[in-house]
């Protein structure tokens, strides 16, 4: 999707996410649903400081 390396779980989580009953994404979705992925993305890369794939939050963040 894209260029985000992606896992099996998450991919069948975003297809259920914004998908319709039969799987089905209208082009609305997918674009919304990109969107949304690449925010994520960059949110999670400046939570990153230390550049190692892992973040550490407290609940207000």
């Amino acid at each position: 999707m894209a260029g985000f390396p992606l896992s099996d779980v998450q991919y069948q989580m975003i297809v259920r996410r914004y998908s319709d009953e039969n799987g089905n994404m209208d082009f609305d979705n997918y674009i919304g649903c990109l969107v949304r992925l690449d925010a994520m993305c960059r949110a999670f890369k400046t939570l990153d400081v230390d550049n190692n794939g892992t973040i550490k939050l407290n609940l207000q963040e």
